[in-house]
């Protein structure tokens, strides 16, 4: 009778265990949901760049404002920064008479190692050479910087930027859905190389090994839409020399042919 006893007590005391467990675990995923909760209602703001009137108005409501990114060391030999410039959307729009923050005439500015990069909205980088104590910007035209990273090329470091300078797809924004370029920027030169594809958006690339040159995927927008699907839409692939500025076919014609012909 007392190892019956004992027997059905240890039952009870593990049953109470697995229930406080599962009561547990059961207010922690309430908890986590909750929280969850909170952070889901938090209003967030699209600060992608929006296409404008390129009229210049007297008194022009402004509806995004500049913002700049903390200065990143690009080149340690030369002692060269860049600063990205990104935007942010304001709750409504405001006249720029309105507006105190210096914005003056704010014109519309229509062998491989890998360093590091980011992603994001950016609208223009600024490169800072800290020994000249110069500044310019990278782009004087409007354009939506997707990304941009450093790369280590022939022992030169480059700044390699993926943006488009057009609503492609008219969707009244510019975004990583539009149809993008690369730029090069050769920060030893202070010269920018810009390699684009008539009705294409560049889609990555890989560098030959020891050498300036470069395979650049380019995705072809078949049906001129202004936006590249890559689940339906072909790659082709570019061959690009940066000392030589050329961009040439990386498969030749004939065997793009030949392949073709056995798909076919």
């Amino acid at each position: 009778m007392d190892k019956l006893t004992r027997y059905n007590q240890r039952i009870l005391a593990a049953l109470g265990t697995l229930t406080f467990l599962a009561l547990l675990v059961i207010c922690l995923i309430s908890l986590g949901l909750w929280i969850a909760s909170l952070v889901n209602d938090y209003p967030t703001v699209d600060n992608t760049l929006q296409v404008t009137d390129s009229v210049q108005q007297q008194d022009r409501e402004i509806r995004q404002l500049v913002s700049y990114l903390e200065p990143e060391l690009a080149d340690t030999v030369n002692n060269i920064y860049i600063i990205p410039v990104t935007q942010r959307t304001l709750d409504r729009p405001v006249e720029e008479k309105n507006l105190n923050i210096g914005l003056g005439k704010m014109g519309s500015y229509s062998s491989y190692e890998y360093s590091y990069g980011r992603d994001g909205s950016f609208n223009n980088i600024i490169i800072y050479n800290k020994n000249a104590e110069g500044k310019k910007m990278l782009f004087d035209q409007r354009i939506n910087i997707t990304s941009y990273f450093f790369n280590k090329v022939n022992e030169r470091v480059f700044l390699f930027v993926r943006g488009a300078k057009g609503d492609t797809n008219n969707d009244g924004t510019y975004s990583n859905d539009d149809l993008e370029n690369l730029y090069i920027y050769d920060l030893r030169d202070d010269h920018l190389h810009t390699i684009s594809l008539e009705n294409a958006s560049y889609s990555g690339f890989q560098n030959l090994f020891g050498t300036d040159e470069l395979v650049i995927n380019f995705g072809i927008d078949t049906n001129k839409d202004g936006e590249f699907d890559r689940s339906r839409e072909p790659i082709q692939l570019k061959h690009y020399s940066i000392v030589h500025d050329e961009l040439t076919d990386f498969i030749s014609s004939e065997m793009n042919q030949k392949i073709q012909k056995l798909v076919d």
